[in-house]
C-alpha cells in the first residue's frame, strides 16, 4: 500500500509541476505580448509626433487668425479696403495709377473707332473685321 501511495505522490508532484509549468509559460507569454504590443505603441506615437507638432502649431496660427477677426478694427478694415465703404461724411476716392511698366495701348489710328476689351475679343472669336 504504501508503494502505491508513493505512485500517487510521485503523480501528484508531476501533475502540480506540469501546471506550474504551463502558469508561468502563460504568464511569460502574456509578458511577451505586452511588451511586443508597447514596442508597437511606441513606434506609432514615435510616428505620430511630428504631425500633433504640425496640428499644433496650426492650431496656434488659427487661433492668431480668430482673435485678429475678432477685433472689430478688422470689420472697419476689411469695409474699407476690400469692399470700398466710408463711414458718413465721409468721401471715397479712388487714384487710378497706371503701373510704369505696362505700355499704354496708345489711341487708335485716325478714322477707327476705340474698341473696348468685349469688342476686341467678340472679333477675334467671331472674326469680324
Amino acid at each position: 500500500m504504501k508503494k502505491r501511495k508513493n505512485q500517487q505522490e510521485r503523480w501528484i508532484i508531476l501533475a502540480a509541476a506540469c501546471i506550474t509549468v504551463a502558469i508561468v509559460g502563460l504568464i511569460m507569454w502574456g509578458f511577451w505580448r505586452q511588451t511586443d504590443r508597447l514596442q508597437e505603441l511606441r513606434a506609432v506615437e514615435a510616428n505620430a509626433l511630428p504631425l500633433v507638432a504640425y496640428e499644433e502649431q496650426r492650431n496656434r496660427a488659427l487661433e492668431e487668425r480668430l482673435s485678429r477677426i475678432a477685433d472689430p478694427a478688422y470689420y472697419e478694415e476689411w469695409a474699407r479696403v476690400h469692399a470700398g465703404l466710408t463711414l458718413p461724411g465721409e468721401v471715397r476716392l479712388v487714384v487710378a495709377v497706371q503701373p510704369e511698366d505696362v505700355p499704354s495701348p496708345g489711341p487708335a489710328p485716325a478714322g477707327q473707332p476705340a474698341l473696348t476689351f468685349w469688342q476686341r475679343l467678340w472679333q477675334g472669336v467671331a472674326g469680324d473685321r
